[in-house]
């Protein structure tokens, strides 16, 4: 489970990960909430995030990336 930040004037948030630590990020899920579930992931395995946060008046994105969080699945 991931837990947001949330950002002042978002309305959703995109959540990207990755295997490698600095590249490689691509976009696994969105939601409305400060909380998120990543159900894909394998037992052992060290995976990175980062978040964007959405604002959808004239339906643009966004941030800069998050700061980058690690976490492995045990």
């Amino acid at each position: 489970m991931i837990f947001l930040n949330k950002a002042a004037g978002a309305t959703k948030y995109y959540i990207y990960r990755s295997t490698k630590k600095t590249s490689g990020f691509k976009k696994i899920g969105a939601t409305k909430r400060t909380v998120f579930t990543n159900t894909k992931v394998k037992r052992g395995k060290r995976y990175y995030y980062k978040i964007k946060s959405v604002r959808t008046v004239n339906n643009t994105i966004k941030s800069k990336y998050s700061a980058r969080v690690t976490a492995k699945v045990k």
